[in-house]
């Protein structure tokens, strides 16, 4: 006996098939970057370029979290002293 059989019995009567038919793939849309200088180009890039400005921001985001938790923790070290 379940809790929530009319929810169950739902869940079982979905087509996987169907389901899978009207899956819409957008593809990515980004504003571009010259990664040189890191200025925006002013042009929107789709598709990899848009995936590559995506990661970058991943990464530059990344590295300055890392630089600052390790500020904080000298800063830490310092007052402990």
């Amino acid at each position: 006996m379940s809790i929530l059989p009319s929810f169950l019995e739902e869940l079982s009567n979905i087509d996987i098939a169907e389901s899978e038919e009207n899956k819409v793939i957008e593809v990515p849309r980004e504003y571009g970057i010259d990664f040189t200088t890191g200025q925006l180009t002013g042009k929107i890039v789709e598709g990899l370029e848009a995936i590559k400005v995506r990661d970058s921001g991943t990464l530059y985001t990344q590295a300055i979290m890392a630089h600052l938790s390790n500020n904080i923790l000298a800063m830490c070290l310092v007052m402990s002293i």
